[in-house]
């Protein structure tokens, strides 16, 4: 159900809830959205983010905008933008899912074990604040089963928990190496959208030349004072360069 309503507010409306941003422009370029003026609703979108700074409405809306002028790659990178503020919002992803089909994006098949994919996806997929927050919770459960073991004589009491104190631990360090790492990502890894297509070289010594599609993403490793950068395709381990001209970061800065 919550699937259909992505894609009515994706072809017919968009999102009225404004986080940091005046509820007068919010709404006027809602209105505009609503008229179908999507062009003019995009550049009030844009100048929104320009003045008042970046919110998760403001760049989810932006690539519905984008996405209703079939112009796949902005409406793209703007998604990756509102995900990257928002990891867990299932609308943006499911919308950046539409529009990388539509863009013809090419899926790619993860190298890695699928169990070592599905938990780098399980912890990409929550913010670092969730992650510590959800650390904040198993410590104060881990007390809580300390003081049971300690206060408690009974055999199968104090078994019990030991068990659930190992077991809260486990999911607190956890919590606690997840929320590092959201948190390096979200300051040190830059990502990147290609926005018109490009010739992508491989790095040697096997240099292999590929064309890279409008709205696929890589992983900034390196910028040359050429211009070039140096990327790693998402979802593969290939390395390789581009021309930085046909990039736009996904990074924001938060005002």
């Amino acid at each position: 159900m919550r699937y259909i309503l992505t894609i009515f507010f994706l072809f017919w409306g968009v999102s009225v809830v404004s986080s940091g941003v005046p509820a007068v422009s919010m709404e006027q370029a809602d209105s505009v959205y609503r008229k179908k003026n999507y062009k003019a609703a995009a550049e009030l979108y844009e100048k929104i983010i320009k003045e008042k700074g970046v919110s998760v409405t403001a760049y989810y809306n932006l690539g519905n905008a984008y996405f209703r002028q079939k112009e796949y790659a902005k409406a793209i990178l703007n998604y990756e933008r509102a995900l990257r503020l928002a990891p867990s919002d299932e609308d943006v992803r499911f919308n950046l899912a539409v529009a990388r089909s539509k863009a013809s994006v090419p899926q790619v098949n993860a190298s890695e074990m699928f169990f070592i994919t599905w938990i780098d996806r399980f912890i990409r997929n929550r913010s670092a604040n969730v992650w510590g927050l959800w650390a904040l919770g198993f410590l104060l459960f881990s007390l809580g089963s300390l003081l049971v073991y300690i206060f408690f004589h009974r055999t199968w009491l104090r078994k019990t928990g030991f068990a659930a104190m190992s077991f809260f631990l486990l999911g607190l360090v956890f919590c606690t190496v997840a929320a590092a790492l959201q948190k390096n990502r979200f300051h040190n890894e830059e990502r990147a959208v290609v926005m018109e297509s490009a010739s992508f070289v491989t790095d040697a010594p096997k240099a292999k030349k590929r064309m890279l599609v409008s709205g696929q993403a890589v992983r900034v490793i390196d910028k040359s004072p050429d211009g070039r950068w140096q990327v790693q395709l998402s979802g593969e381990n290939t390395v390789g360069w581009i021309d930085g001209k046909a990039l736009q970061s996904v990074h924001v800065v938060i005002n």
